[in-house]
């Protein structure tokens, strides 16, 4: 940590700087420190943002957000990134993230709409995984019970032992009644 910060401190070359900001936001995300997280990816993006570290940086303060549970805040950054930051690597997690945003705020229709674009971003399970979880959970709070089945039948037939397949299950099983 010392480092880092005498480095961002000394340095005059701008993308050292902005590479030390970002590894300080990592260094305090590891510890759980959120607060202290978001406040060097801010400096990076928003201070350095040609440094090569924006696009990690924003995510990491929209994702440090979500971790302190103020979706509202999360939400408006992932949105940022995905409209700043269109050619990504991160544009299927930004997505997928902010559809649990929307789904915490309970804008489920919105939720509907990111889970469905990170899906057809990706087929990266750690991603579509959450996404199918969460969009049928969508579904299901808006009232299409058809569109849940679908979701969820999609869901156990990729992902028969992920950590949320038992609790898909009873909800699958409820709808069929």
């Amino acid at each position: 940590e010392k480092l880092l910060k005498n480095v961002l401190s000394n340095s005059g070359d701008y993308d050292v700087k902005g590479e030390a900001s970002y590894k300080l936001g990592q260094l305090f995300v590891a510890r759980d420190e959120y607060g202290n997280a978001i406040k060097y990816f801010d400096l990076t993006y928003k201070g350095y943002p040609k440094s090569g570290f924006a696009d990690y940086a924003m995510y990491g303060t929209a994702w440090c957000y979500g971790k302190l549970s103020d979706f509202r805040k999360s939400r408006k950054i992932f949105g940022t990134l995905i409209s700043d930051y269109s050619d990504t690597k991160l544009l299927p997690e930004a997505v997928e993230k902010a559809g649990e945003c929307d789904f915490f705020l309970s804008n489920y229709d919105s939720a509907i709409v990111q889970f469905s674009r990170a899906t057809a971003l990706t087929s990266d399970g750690e991603i579509v995984e959450p996404c199918l979880y969460f969009e049928g959970r969508a579904y299901v709070s808006v009232g299409k019970p058809d569109s849940a089945r679908a979701i969820f039948d999609e869901y156990l037939r990729k992902f028969p032992s992920a950590d949320h397949a038992q609790e898909v299950r009873v909800l699958y099983s409820r709808l069929l009644i």
